[in-house]
């Protein structure tokens, strides 16, 4: 059953965006053939954490997730009051960030003696068995309940050709390249019902920050279809390698902005909420040259760590894929500028050992800002908005 009712009117969803470091979601109406409106945002900080198991890492994120879902419900009575309509909540979509997932992207290929006819239930049972073996791969003793989240098929090449309508056509070798998620079930379960303590719905839909940037970027005029796009979070970088209009590969590296919040706050005996404001002053050249000297080098060890790591991901990609000199960068406001300069910085050495400059720009709300509406109280969000229009998309 679509999403939408026949009626091109406005369907009001939820969206939740689940990251290393915080929980942020929105009340987001969605109209078929249109654009969706953030009508309320809200976002829910979790505290830096230096050291943490696993199972306090979930309980922190539940917590955040559970403080997240109060403040929208009170954000959907004033909605309801200033509208004087009812809000039904039909459907909540949840899209993870890393660590909350694993992630790959295969090409399975099949090749026939004689020519067959392609149909879904040939690519269907390809599919299939690539699920099994990615369970297979990733499950551990800490996590054995893993469940596939995504099997979505990139493209389909019939005989060495891309084809966008397969089905039907006639060939002896078929490769499909497939983009795959996993998560625990427990998990996925916890976020739910959390979720449910706040808000009636009827489905639950979970995805991935690499395949909704992707997918969202995809559909944007005038992008070239060979970059990276990285995606800084709290405790973690995303990394996405897009050649030829394709998702190629997914990485990520350990470190994300808290790493440098909480190096600065030690520095200069403060607060990472302070250094943060500090952090973006200095970016946009709002800062006295002593103290912005000194902010520097209180940051220095967390890039020079951040900076090691992000090259050694793209040697790994490099030996098998020229790197994109475009960068697509997925920040929040009070860092971006200052990693957008971090990684201008930085450059890259091809395979070829010619260095390359990369082109930094911000995936921010001047990219997508026909592609999407909101209130005018709520704060420009690049990742709900990526978010917001992927499910509009998805579901058009």
């Amino acid at each position: 059953m679509s999403f939408f009712s026949k009626k091109a009117h406005e369907e009001i969803g939820m969206v939740f965006h689940i990251n290393s470091a915080d929980v942020r979601g929105a009340i987001v109406g969605f109209t078929q053939g249109g654009t969706p409106m953030l009508h309320r945002a809200h976002t829910e900080i979790m505290a830096p954490i230096a050291e943490s198991s696993r199972a306090s890492f979930i309980h922190e994120m539940v917590k955040a997730l559970n403080t997240c879902a109060t403040a929208l419900v009170k954000e959907s009575h004033v909605l309801e009051r200033v509208s004087s309509k009812s809000i039904k909540i039909r459907k909540v979509f949840c899209v993870l960030s890393s660590p909350w997932f694993l992630s790959t992207t295969k090409i399975v290929t099949s090749v026939k003696p004689l020519p067959f006819t392609v149909d879904e239930i040939f690519v269907g049972r390809l599919v299939e068995d690539e699920k099994r073996l990615f369970l297979d791969k990733i499950k551990t003793a800490d996590t054995s309940d893993e469940t596939v989240l995504e099997a979505k098929i990139v493209t389909i090449k019939l005989n060495g050709y891309e084809i966008s309508k397969p089905y039907g056509q006639r060939a002896s070798s078929v490769e499909v390249m497939l983009y795959l998620s996993a998560s625990p079930k427990s998990l996925m379960e916890s976020i739910e019902s959390t979720i449910h303590k706040h808000f009636t719905f009827k489905a639950f839909e979970c995805h991935t920050m690499p395949l909704v940037t992707f997918s969202t970027m995809r559909n944007l005029e005038g992008l070239n279809d060979q970059y990276l796009v990285v995606e800084v979070g709290g405790e973690v970088t995303d990394i996405m390698l897009v050649k030829r209009g394709l998702l190629v590969e997914t990485l990520s590296i350990p470190i994300g902005k808290n790493a440098f919040l909480l190096q600065s706050a030690k520095a200069l005996k403060t607060i990472p909420q302070v250094t943060r404001s500090f952090i973006k002053a200095r970016a946009e050249g709002k800062m006295d040259k002593a103290f912005s000297e000194k902010l520097k080098k209180s940051l220095d060890i967390a890039e020079m760590k951040w900076v090691s790591l992000f090259e050694e991901v793209l040697t790994k990609v490099s030996g098998e894929a020229f790197i994109p000199p475009k960068v697509f960068l997925v920040a929040d406001d009070d860092i971006a500028l200052y990693f957008k300069d971090v990684i201008g910085r930085a450059g890259f050495v091809q395979a070829d050992s010619l260095r390359q400059e990369f082109e930094v720009v911000l995936l921010d709300h001047a990219v997508i800002a026909k592609n999407l509406s909101q209130a005018p109280n709520v704060k420009e969000d690049v990742i709900l908005a990526l978010d917001s229009i992927f499910v509009n998309h998805i579901y058009s």
